[in-house]
């Protein structure tokens, strides 16, 4: 599914941050993140958005 995120993203020229790159579910239920999960999601988006302003 994120492939056609991506792609629907190039199609309205938008960024795109593909997170399960990044992160997966927590062990506790495979679903949602674990604390070091959003820790880390959260210095990408930080990240890209410092890229997208320059």
């Amino acid at each position: 599914m994120p492939d056609w995120y991506e792609l629907v993203a190039q199609q309205f020229e938008c960024e795109f941050l593909n997170a399960t790159e990044l992160v997966t579910g927590s062990e506790a239920d495979q679903l949602h993140l674990s604390p070091e999960g959003h820790q880390k999601l959260a210095q990408a988006m930080k990240e890209k958005i410092e890229e997208i302003l320059g």
